[in-house]
């Protein structure tokens, strides 16, 4: 069993860490925890299973939203066990933790490691950060990890917003300079992004690409969704049906996406010729829809690439 810390935790809208830790912890009530007594470390070898989630806060005012909020998911009995401190405790936290999870703004990452006692208190645990435009590298200069005595683990990944229901499209970074993870901390870091959806490990090099395609993505496919919505409302389908058929209906192709047809194929099995169907799809492309998409993708990639020259 292990102790996980979100330092600098938030809830505000589309914040990850809260997706993540509402992940988590439902996660972990479809698991029975272990009797066994939690490692002293992480190499004990045990289950990676997380019974400890410590998330630190800002302000009073915060300690008793993201209290509540918690609540409602930690209701259950068998749940794990959650805690809210102030961020004053920050450098306690850390040293209570065999995870360390950096869901922050990228602006307050250099803030929370050079606090006093922190790169010590960090010393052989898991550090996991999901702060975009914080490469791996960055923290590697951060933590000055090659002067520590006992280094962390860093893993940078992007989960998405659907983490909260473990639906997420997650990429883990493999940085080409660090040695391959122990077998433990694998197993963990896959348990860990699992159990909020599905994950692709990719090199640094593709990070910010994917960060993109996984990440970014769902904003783009819930506008596509609330314009197909909208059109069915024009034409006098109530609101509620049309949402649920339309999003039924996108959530059916990526499933037949994710099980191997090709997006082309799945396009042409729904059109007929001269139906309404392909009539729909010919004002999309002569709209020039499919251009729009690419160009979204390679703009919010570059924007992504700035935001990293810039830490």
């Amino acid at each position: 069993m292990f102790n996980l810390v979100v330092p600098d935790f938030n809830i505000k809208s589309g914040n990850l860490g809260y997706a993540i830790l509402k992940g988590l912890l439902a996660f972990q009530l479809t698991v029975p925890l272990s009797s066994e007594e939690p490692p002293s470390s992480l190499s004990a070898g045990l289950l990676p299973i997380i019974s400890h989630f410590i998330a630190t806060v800002k302000s009073v005012e915060s300690l008793q939203q993201v209290t509540l909020k918690l609540a409602s998911v930690t209701k259950v009995k068998e749940s794990p066990s959650v805690e809210v401190w102030q961020e004053q405790r920050n450098l306690e936290a850390i040293e209570l933790a065999d995870i360390v999870l950096l869901s922050c703004q990228s602006s307050e990452v250099a803030g929370i490691l050079s606090v006093p006692g922190v790169r010590a208190a960090l010393s052989g645990k898991l550090l996991l950060s999901v702060c975009l435009g914080i490469s791996t590298p960055k923290l590697v200069e951060l933590l000055d990890l090659a002067s520590m005595e006992r280094a962390c683990t860093i893993v940078y990944a992007m989960p998405n917003t659907a983490s909260k229901i473990q639906q997420s499209s997650t990429t883990i970074c493999r940085y080409a300079s660090d040695p391959e993870l122990s077998p433990t901390i694998s197993k963990l870091v896959n348990n860990i992004f699992s159990s909020i959806g599905a994950f692709t490990v990719i090199p640094e090099h593709l990070m910010t690409a994917a960060t993109v395609t996984a990440a970014s993505s769902p904003a783009f496919f819930a506008l596509a969704l609330e314009g197909v919505i909208e059109g069915a409302v024009a034409k006098g389908m109530p609101r509620e049906k049309a949402t649920i058929m339309a999003a039924q209906a996108m959530k059916g192709t990526a499933e037949l996406v994710l099980r191997g047809e090709d997006p082309k194929v799945v396009m042409r099995e729904v059109m007929t010729p001269k139906g309404c169907s392909e009539k729909g799809v010919h004002v999309l492309q002569n709209g020039g829809v499919y251009e729009l998409y690419v160009e979204s993708v390679r703009v919010s990639t570059e924007m992504a690439n700035e935001m990293e020259r810039c830490q």
